[in-house]
């Protein structure tokens, strides 16, 4: 027998953490400690290693038998996960916005889905609708918010097409949350929506510094009020914080003012590195992605420490993609018709195809196929790493547009206080 090579192991105390990528196992050890970290660093593992832990570890995929070949269940769930059975887009209904971002990575347009693109979605969805098992819908921007009666209009066709059809229907909303009054919220509750994205940026006062109004107006205590509203008539609210310089040290403070409010673990709170780009440079404001990943994740140890669930649950991270970019079955739909994989960047020479007038899908081959066919244990420096269960050779963009970013899945720079979170996450998921 051997140890698996998806192993990631740290110290807490006189305690050994082991988690198993592949698996998902979660294990924590309080007896013969030092034996058993001699025994994941020998060549001869089961000699060393306590026999009343052998079954254990290899229930749990920590231990195999020396001909299991882990790397080929990874590329297994890769592939297996590139079905087209499922239509997930996000349809940008304009790029214009009412907040002016210090770090927006969007260039400010003024362009809005036009009628004609319109009606090329709906002929394109009564083409694939009959054919799909679900279909995934996030309303995006710009601010999709507003041109909410184009968002109004589209979104119950779709939802009546799909309910003829039988096909599971998803709507998600990626807004800033500052026009979402009560008749919207009314009407994403009975759509059953499933999840509002919205960002605060910390406390108000970094908040607002980071996203003020156009005419430079303050934008949280409206956000967080609407925010809280949504949530109490049921919508679940994933909470983004991004984080760089200017707030890096009062993110924290964000946990005490959502839990002040009754919100604590009523909502998901994920923090992502700013990034500098074409669009807007501020790469002075910028945390590399190490550093970025050491404060987050410090972050979420504290909130941890404090009852708060922050990251999925151990074995819930397996995947088989990095992000949805990955799959077969995404597009987004620009305001102009044009197709793009990645929400980055918006311009005639990344769009991977667009649609017709009849509306049939028509895909650059060259261009879709540089996203989706994407194999991870291809890259020489995912190959052989622990993460790639989880990581699935990272972020596409990254390695498309920003090659001086590192494309891993950003846990693998923190990974000590990553595995003391998965612990923490587990014992708050039990109520202590």
């Amino acid at each position: 027998m051997k140890y698996s090579r998806y192993n990631l192991r740290t110290r807490e105390g006189s305690k050994l953490i082991v988690y198993n990528t592949l698996t998902g196992a979660l294990v924590v050890i309080d007896q013969s400690v030092s034996q058993v970290e001699r025994s994941m660093n020998s060549t001869n593992p089961a000699f060393l290693i306590p026999q009343d832990l052998i079954e254990p570890f290899r229930d749990h995929g920590i231990m195999i038998d020396d001909d299991y070949d882990e790397r080929a269940i990874v590329h297994l769930r890769n592939m297996s996960g590139r079905t087209q059975n499922e239509l997930i887009l996000s349809i940008m209904l304009t790029l214009q916005c009412n907040f002016r971002c210090r770090y927006c990575f969007q260039e400010r347009s003024g362009q809005v889905l036009t009628d004609e693109v319109e009606r090329r979605i709906m002929r394109w969805l009564e083409k694939r609708v009959p054919k799909l098992d679900r279909l995934s819908v996030d309303w995006y921007g710009g601010e999709p918010l507003i041109e909410r009666s184009k968002l109004l209009r589209l979104n119950s066709w779709i939802g009546n097409l799909c309910h003829e059809w039988e096909t599971d229907y998803i709507v998600t909303l990626t807004t800033n949350g500052f026009l979402l009054d009560a008749e919207m919220i009314a009407y994403l509750k009975n759509y059953q929506v499933g999840h509002l994205q919205i960002t605060l940026d910390g406390p108000a006062d970094c908040h607002d510094f980071s996203r003020p109004l156009a005419n430079g107006e303050e934008t949280f205590a409206k956000v967080f009020g609407n925010i809280c509203r949504a949530r109490e008539a049921g919508i679940p609210i994933s909470i983004r914080v991004n984080a760089w310089r200017p707030n890096i040290e009062r993110i924290p403070e964000i946990y005490a003012i959502l839990e002040a409010a009754g919100l604590k673990n009523e909502v998901h709170v994920i923090a992502k590195p700013v990034l500098t780009s074409e669009a807007n440079p501020c790469a002075d404001l910028c945390l590399d992605t190490p550093e970025a990943s050491e404060r987050i994740m410090e972050m979420y140890l504290e909130a941890a420490d404090s009852g708060w669930i922050v990251l999925p649950y151990a074995d819930t991270l397996q995947g088989h993609e990095f992000c949805i970019v990955d799959s077969l079955g995404q597009f987004i739909v620009g305001p102009d018709g044009n197709i793009y994989k990645c929400g980055e960047r918006f311009s005639k020479e990344e769009r991977v195809g667009q649609l017709s007038g009849e509306g049939e899908l028509i895909l650059d081959e060259t261009e879709w196929s540089g996203w989706v066919a994407k194999n991870p244990l291809s890259f020489p420096e995912c190959s052989g790493c622990k993460y790639l269960p989880i990581c699935m050779g990272g972020c596409s963009m990254k390695r498309k547009w920003k090659p001086e970013e590192s494309p891993c899945v950003e846990i693998k720079y923190a990974e000590g206080n990553f595995l003391r979170v998965l612990v923490r996450n587990e014992q708050n998921k039990k109520g202590g």
